[in-house]
């Protein structure tokens, strides 16, 4: 008669606990994917907010003929603009990490709720004359739902 081959005991718990650190290893792996592509997705929101806002105050600019120098706020993190169009006006400024735009009148509120904006800050830039002419714009976007994905825009806006 022949001798069976068994499995201890000893062996089994070899087995379970081989296959625990592999099962252990597969989850880690699967999590640090999904907040992969989780961070991934909050960056690329971010830059279709950025690039919303940066069109936004584009195409006012493309039209304004002037900027109110005393109705808008300078070298500050909340600050405001206005520009002056052939009948009205509209102006851009931050509110509690909220950037509102006015039309002549008529508050939109321009930022997605899942962003804030930290800084809208605002700096001259003048002709040899000095003249106002256009402006440095420095805007602080911050996702609420992953406060590490963060961008720092700055860029310029000259009238035609």
């Amino acid at each position: 008669m022949r001798k069976l081959k068994a499995i201890t005991i000893f062996e089994v718990l070899i087995y379970l606990a081989l296959f625990g650190v592999i099962f252990v290893a597969i989850v880690q792996f699967v999590i640090a994917v999904r907040d992969s592509n989780s961070m991934a997705e909050y960056r690329s929101e971010l830059e279709k907010v950025n690039i919303y806002t940066m069109n936004h105050l584009n195409s006012s600019f493309s039209v304004a003929n002037d900027i109110s120098d005393a109705d808008s706020v300078f070298l500050a993190d909340e600050g405001k603009i206005r520009l002056i169009l052939s009948s009205k006006f509209v102006e851009y400024y931050l509110d509690e990490g909220v950037l509102y735009y006015n039309d002549n009148g008529t508050v939109h509120n321009i930022t997605n709720p899942d962003y804030i904006i930290n800084r809208l800050y605002f700096e001259k830039i003048e002709n040899n004359d000095g003249e106002l002419k256009g402006i440095r714009c420095n805007l602080e976007i911050v996702s609420i739902k992953a406060s590490n994905v963060v961008k720092n825009v700055t860029t310029s806006f000259i009238l035609k």
